[in-house]
């Protein structure tokens, strides 16, 4: 019995149809049952070629290639954001400064005119009723006067510091409470951080701190008042006094949020904080102790752009 089989030294295929019918012409003619060919293949599998390895290696550098080109173009337009919105910011500042200068010169100057006709005009003046009028024209002049320079001084972005913030809250503070008779203390840190301070938080500060004044002048009947500013992580204003107090129920409501009782000079004062993420605290204690956290951390200015 002749048994025909091909030994396959590497890799095996599939006989082919011409295969099989050898195979059964051979059964037949020796009279026995066809046999499997092995048929050797010396071709290589397709994966291991030079051509694939070389298409798979020019496919991963491609990859590789626009990923780095993805990153680059996403680094470029981010520093152009930057660069245009450093220059929004820039242009926003010079117009603010020009329309501070604006109002301090031409507004300023004819303020200061109006005031001191006025006052030239009461002092000619007999009539009680008209001088009186006319001191009224002089006082609401002075008023604006001081409106005025808080706005320029908020517009400015020159004083966007802490210690020019510092320096102007004791300016206002002695002009005030000087003129009403009051004696006052301020505490200043001999070292404040060199960092910048937008408008809007100066003016929120400035505005909550005159709330404070204005209560003390006007319900306290206080005769000394202190003021220390200090940074424990976050900017904090103490204006504590020596008058009578504030009722306590107007104290409870300002706690549990009743503005009716409280009175639109608390509420003003907790909405001041309230934009700037902080709080206020009241407390009677040998006449009023009001402490402004303001939320104005240094993580946060120094992260301002």
């Amino acid at each position: 019995m002749v048994i025909a089989t091909a030994l396959l030294l590497g890799s095996f295929q599939q006989p082919s149809l011409s295969d099989e019918y050898g195979r059964k012409i051979a059964g037949d003619i020796i009279g026995h049952e066809t046999v499997p060919l092995l048929v050797q293949n010396d071709k290589p599998p397709w994966w291991t070629g030079w051509w694939f390895r070389l298409i798979v290696l020019g496919a991963v550098a491609g990859l590789f290639f626009a990923f780095l080109n993805y990153q680059y173009r996403q680094q470029q337009l981010l520093l152009e954001n930057q660069r245009l919105r450093t220059e929004k910011d820039l242009a926003f500042r010079l117009e603010h400064d020009r329309i501070a200068a604006e109002i301090h010169d031409d507004l300023g100057s004819g303020l200061t005119t109006i005031r001191l006709l006025s006052l030239l005009a009461r002092e000619m003046e007999d009539d009680p009723v008209k001088a009186a009028r006319l001191d009224k024209i002089a006082r609401s002049a002075s008023e604006v006067m001081e409106k005025m320079a808080d706005i320029v001084w908020v517009m400015n972005s020159r004083n966007d510091t802490f210690e020019n913030l510092a320096h102007h809250l004791r300016r206002c503070a002695g002009d005030y409470l000087d003129s009403h008779g009051i004696q006052f203390q301020i505490e200043i840190p001999d070292q404040l951080p060199a960092l910048p301070l937008s408008g809007e938080h100066r003016k929120n500060v400035l505005l909550a701190m005159k709330e404070c004044l204005h209560n003390v002048v006007k319900h306290a009947g206080a005769t000394e008042v202190c003021i220390c500013i200090s940074i424990n992580g976050q900017l904090e204003i103490m204006v504590k006094d020596n008058g009578k107090g504030i009722p306590s129920e107007y104290v409870s409501a300002f706690y549990a949020g009743c503005n009716a009782l409280a009175g639109n000079g608390l509420y003003n004062l907790r909405q001041r904080m309230k934009a700037l993420g902080g709080s206020v605290e009241i407390e009677n204690r040998c006449g009023t102790r009001v402490v402004l956290r303001t939320g104005i951390s240094l993580k946060q200015v120094a992260n301002c752009p």
